[in-house]
C-alpha cells in the first residue's frame, strides 16, 4: 500500500511538472508569434519577408524581417550576392545559413547590389537588429516601382497578421510528420522559434516556395 501511494504521488508530481512546462512553452510560442507581427516605424516590408529602409543615395538597405528571423533562430553565416551583381526580381539576393540549412532570400525588384554589410561576416547575430542589421544595399532600377510593391505601417501589420495565419496552417499540415512533431505545439500547431533549422529538405523547400518566393 505504501509503495502504491508513493507511486501515485510521483505520478501526480510528474503530471504537474509537465503541465507547467507546457504552459511555459505555450507562452513562449505565443510570444514568438506576437513578435513576428512586429513592424518598425519608417520601414517598408517587401514580399519574401524583408524589411527595407530608404537610403539618401537612392539605394535601399534590406534585411530579413521579424517573421523570418524568428523562424530561422541563431544564424551561422551569410552568403550575399556580390556587389555590382545585376539581379532580377525573384533572384536570390542572399543566403542565410542556419544549422547547416540554406535559406535563400529573394530580390524584391530588378536592380544592382551596391554593398554588403561586412560586419555580418564576423558577427552574424547583428542580423537581429533592424536597420543596423542590414545585409545588402540595393539600387532598384525603378525605386518608385520597388517601393510601390512594399508595405508600410498599418498595411504591413495587416499583412504580417495574415502571414502568421498562413504559417499556422502550414505548420498544422506538417504536424503529423514525426520528424517535425517537436516543432509545433500540440494544442493548435503553433510554430516554435528557430523551427526552420530543423526542417528536412522537403519541408524547407515547401516553406520557401510558399513564403519566400517572389514572382
Amino acid at each position: 500500500m505504501v509503495i502504491l501511494i508513493f507511486a501515485l504521488f510521483v505520478g501526480i508530481l510528474l503530471l504537474v511538472q509537465a503541465v507547467r512546462r507546457s504552459g511555459r512553452t505555450a507562452q513562449s510560442a505565443a510570444a514568438a508569434l506576437a513578435s513576428q507581427a512586429d513592424v518598425s516605424e519608417g520601414l517598408f516590408y517587401a514580399p519574401g519577408h524583408m524589411w527595407a529602409s530608404l537610403v539618401s543615395d537612392g539605394t535601399v538597405a534590406l534585411g530579413p524581417d521579424a517573421f523570418l528571423r524568428s523562424l530561422m533562430g541563431p544564424v551561422e553565416g551569410i552568403e550575399p550576392a556580390r556587389p555590382g551583381a545585376q539581379v532580377r526580381r525573384g533572384d536570390t539576393l542572399f543566403v542565410v545559413l542556419v544549422n547547416g540549412r540554406r535559406i535563400e532570400v529573394k530580390a524584391p525588384a530588378d536592380g544592382v547590389v551596391e554593398a554588403f554589410n561586412a560586419e555580418l561576416l564576423t558577427s552574424p547575430g547583428l542580423l537581429a537588429l533592424e536597420r543596423d542589421g542590414w545585409v545588402v544595399r540595393f539600387r532598384p532600377n525603378s525605386l518608385s516601382d520597388a517601393v510601390g510593391q512594399m508595405r508600410i505601417a498599418e498595411r504591413a501589420r495587416q499583412w504580417m497578421r495574415s502571414e502568421i495565419e498562413r504559417l499556422r496552417q502550414f505548420f498544422a499540415n506538417l504536424a503529423p510528420r514525426a520528424a517535425l512533431a517537436s516543432l509545433t505545439m500540440l494544442d493548435g500547431g503553433e510554430p516554435a522559434a528557430g523551427a526552420l533549422a530543423h526542417f528536412d529538405d522537403e519541408s524547407l523547400s515547401s516553406f520557401s516556395r510558399q513564403f519566400l518566393e517572389i514572382s
